[in-house]
């Protein structure tokens, strides 16, 4: 049934391209007839062109367009992110060369081959102990005893010493104690820590020797640890008693706010000393030569 309707189609179809050939072939020269013929045999082909080919090429021309536009977002974002590094690189730089901006100068002005420039890498402080640990250790000639000063403030000294890493008791540990002066009235005292960030006490100061507020406490260089003439703090409160005198002291420093040091031992501290000399003598000579 379906061949005979299939048959029957084919020959319709036949009997359709007859009767144009034959309208065509008694009612036109042969010349046109040829020229109807091709185009009712392109028409499709044009047709197919607008219709079907034509959308195509624009797909693959959107495509292609989208391609090189991804493309173009790609590199544009490496290239963003790139920038994105490069900041953050700078404001790195520039925040470090802040937080050493301050030890560097000391270094410049107090040169000497035996200072150990350390980063802190931890910081304990509580109410039972205050220490740091920074990163230089006998792998580096840390040893024991060896004191940690930041500009002209002394931070505290080594205890522990490891290949890589060392710790350092602060001053304001209630363990660690500092011959000390008082820079103005020359009043001798121990320093004292408590384990409180803003206060450390000065100590078997008699009750006959001068002390007053706003005084510097200076590190002596009495004792076997500490060399001579670190700030430590400044005297905010007196209290007298029958034989000594009880000091408050405020610390020249917040160890929160501080994250390098330097190292040095007692015995270093002569080269230290002459560099002040001359920079104090140069400092004298420029004024002398400024008020001529």
């Amino acid at each position: 049934m379906f061949r005979k309707k299939r048959s029957r189609r084919l020959i319709y179809i036949i009997f359709f391209f007859v009767l144009i050939f034959s309208i065509n072939r008694f009612f036109l020269p042969f010349s046109d007839m040829l020229r109807y013929s091709y185009s009712v045999i392109l028409r499709p082909v044009f047709l197919s062109q607008e219709y079907l080919i034509n959308p195509i090429k624009n797909i693959f021309a959107e495509r292609k367009s989208r391609q090189e536009l991804e493309k173009l977002v790609f590199k544009l974002s490496r290239m963003h992110d790139n920038l994105i590094a490069e900041n953050i690189n700078l404001r790195a730089t520039v925040s470090y060369y802040d937080q050493i901006k301050e030890v560097l100068e000391f270094k410049r002005k107090y040169e000497t081959e035996n200072l150990h420039f350390c980063k802190i890498l931890f910081k304990h402080i509580n109410q039972n102990s205050h220490f740091v640990y920074i990163d230089k250790g006998f792998a580096n000639g840390i040893e024991n005893d060896m004191v940690a000063i930041y500009s002209n403030f002394l931070l505290g000294k080594i205890v522990e010493t490891y290949k890589f890493y060392s710790k350092v008791l602060l001053v304001t540990d209630k363990s660690c104690k500092v011959s000390a002066y008082c820079e103005l009235t020359g009043a001798n005292g121990i320093s004292e820590g408590i384990n409180l960030l803003d206060q450390i006490s000065l100590n078997r100061i008699s009750h006959l020797e001068q002390v007053q507020v706003d005084d510097i406490v200076l590190s002596s260089g009495h004792g076997l640890v500490f060399p001579q003439g670190f700030a430590l703090g400044k005297i905010v409160a007196v209290q007298k008693d029958e034989l000594y005198n009880t000091v408050k002291v405020q610390p020249m420093f917040n160890i929160k706010n501080i994250n390098y040091c330097f190292l040095l031992k007692k015995g270093d501290y002569k080269g230290y000393v002459n560099n002040i000399d001359k920079v104090e003598h140069l400092e004298t000579s420029d004024n002398v030569d400024q008020s001529k």
